[in-house]
């Protein structure tokens, strides 16, 4: 029998609760996620010690936040997601997802940065019952996962992605996955062709995820699309501002205009070869407040759902603190940020 220091040593090396040493058995193990990663190397359906971790961490908060939901006088119904084939048009599927969203492109461009649109996209999402959290995952292992369910679907993102515009990517990507009923683990955008089945998937939910934040037929976005290539060659200076514009990332613009015929494949690819021998620029390191760090994780409308019930008396200030993962002296900090209403991923 190991001793209380042991047990919590032990609690804190497995990243278990104390509480689940104390069952009369050990507890039922989830699935692990489907397995999308095609990339060189990939060994198929085996995940790090940290991704896992990851992964339960992610569950956890979504399981909070629907306990934390149903709990309320008035529990939210979700409408549930659009159900796309492999086979459907992508064009077609990223019109389905920006009709069952309610944003209009000019909306979109309209958002003053990346950051104000990924929250804006992220409080969307929960109202239609999709809960997007971001964690340090790890972008040479994953860019992020997914998993349905009947209620108040899960999607992660890695928060190591500097620029905001390739987060959103993902979430589009993930989202796709979800309307598909195949979410799971994905990687990069690095194909390897006998991944088969996989890699088809992936690829489906690149196109819906690119047509969806570039869609080719709106005259703002075509202008921006044109004006990369004015002088007859991609203007990278153009296409940084189309991305911010945009709010999508530059390497997915870039596709679009291979679809819209605006510049060829070997374009593409010799741009994309430049970009992986430059050099790896040092991650910047900005001392992040924590209750600003946190509630970037966890999202607005999480920390929202956690506040009310500590204000109306349904759970202590210790268990918000536990359930935002941060200390009582930063509690009311975590408030003033929640409410806040600037940009705060």
């Amino acid at each position: 029998m190991p001793t209380w220091n042991q047990l919590k040593a032990l609690a804190n090396k497995t990243k278990r609760p104390l509480a689940a040493f104390y069952l009369p058995s050990p507890p039922e193990v989830p699935k692990r996620p489907r397995d999308f990663r095609t990339y060189p190397g990939a060994v198929f359906g085996q995940f790090s010690p940290k991704l896992l971790q990851l992964i339960r961490e992610a569950r956890s908060l979504r399981t909070q936040a629907l306990e934390l939901l149903d709990a309320a006088d008035e529990p939210p119904e979700f409408p549930q997601l659009p159900v796309f084939r492999i086979r459907d048009n992508a064009a077609e599927c990223a019109e389905t997802i920006r009709g069952f969203l309610g944003v209009t492109v000019e909306e979109q461009v309209g958002w003053e940065d990346g950051y104000t649109a990924l929250n804006a996209w992220r409080e969307i999402l929960f109202g239609k019952g999709v809960f997007v959290v971001q964690l340090p995952i790890k972008g040479e292992e994953a860019r992020g996962f997914s998993e349905n369910y009947d209620r108040l679907n899960l999607i992660a993102v890695s928060s190591h992605e500097d620029n905001p515009c390739p987060r959103i990517f993902t979430i589009f990507h993930e989202l796709c996955h979800l309307c598909l009923r195949w979410a799971g683990v994905s990687d990069r955008r690095s194909y390897v062709e006998d991944r088969g089945h996989h890699a088809t998937i992936e690829r489906f939910c690149d196109r819906v995820a690119g047509a969806f934040l570039v869609p080719l037929d709106n005259e703002t976005v075509r202008e921006h699309l044109e004006r990369i290539v004015a002088s007859g060659q991609v203007d990278m200076a153009e296409l940084r501002k189309a991305s911010n514009r945009l709010k999508a990332s530059q390497s997915a613009i870039l596709y679009r205009m291979v679809e819209g015929h605006l510049i060829g494949d070997t374009e593409y690819h010799d741009i994309l070869e430049c970009w992986k021998s430059r050099p790896l620029r040092p991650r910047r390191s900005i001392l992040v407040p924590v209750p600003r760090r946190r509630l970037g994780s966890v999202g607005r409308p999480y920390a929202s759902i956690v506040l009310n019930a500590l204000d109306v008396g349904r759970i202590s200030t210790h268990e918000a603190c536990n359930l935002l993962g941060i200390k009582p002296r930063w509690l009311e900090s975590m408030r003033t940020e929640t409410y806040a209403g600037v940009a705060y991923a």
